[in-house]
């Protein structure tokens, strides 16, 4: 999308190091834990992450161009306000009810993952976004499996095999070659999204 949208240039860096990433976290993905198993049930939920895979590149190539009118944190403000009034049809009528049973820890949870995750992630994401291409920043989204193995380890005592290490170095070294020589990404002015 970043090539269509954005007049992008992907260099064979990119190219080589995106490939490398994504086989680092389909080895993460299918064989990195000892207890994923693989059946049919679960195409819908592959179709799923494409599809959300999909509207995230829709977003960030939106994002890019935006960024040339908004500041980060209003474009962030932004997206959640628009974000939020798409699931005003999904909200269940008992949802008052149990915000105003919420315990001191689960409020506690919740304005961590307001804060942390949600608006200064997306805050940094944007700002990383201004200065660098979208095809450039996206790649580093292939670290996500990897983070959250290694979190998942120190505090759900989960396993981590050696296809998993050997996805992460993937993943890492895909990374490393896209940003090793620092070719930069040439962007032809083209206005049209």
């Amino acid at each position: 999308m970043a090539v269509l949208f954005l007049s992008e240039i992907i260099t064979k860096n990119i190219i080589l190091g995106i490939a490398f990433s994504l086989s680092g976290v389909i080895i993460i993905s299918i064989f990195g834990n000892e207890d994923i198993s693989l059946e049919i049930k679960y195409l819908s939920g592959a179709f799923a992450i494409l599809l959300a895979a999909l509207v995230g590149s829709g977003y960030t190539v939106a994002g890019k161009r935006l960024l040339q009118r908004y500041s980060p944190l209003s474009l962030t403000i932004y997206a959640f306000l628009i974000g939020s009034i798409g699931m005003i049809p999904f909200i269940s009528p008992s949802l008052f009810k149990e915000v105003g049973q919420m315990s001191p820890t689960g409020w506690g949870a919740v304005l961590f993952l307001a804060i942390f995750p949600t608006v200064i992630g997306y805050v940094l994401w944007y700002v990383a976004l201004e200065i660098k291409a979208a095809s450039e920043i996206s790649i580093y989204l292939y670290f996500t499996p990897i983070l959250s193995t290694i979190i998942g380890y120190f505090l759900l005592d989960e396993k981590i095999t050696l296809l998993f290490i050997l996805g992460g170095a993937l993943v890492i070294f895909g990374l490393y070659i896209i940003n090793a020589h620092r070719l930069p990404i040439k962007m032809k002015n083209n206005n049209n999204l």
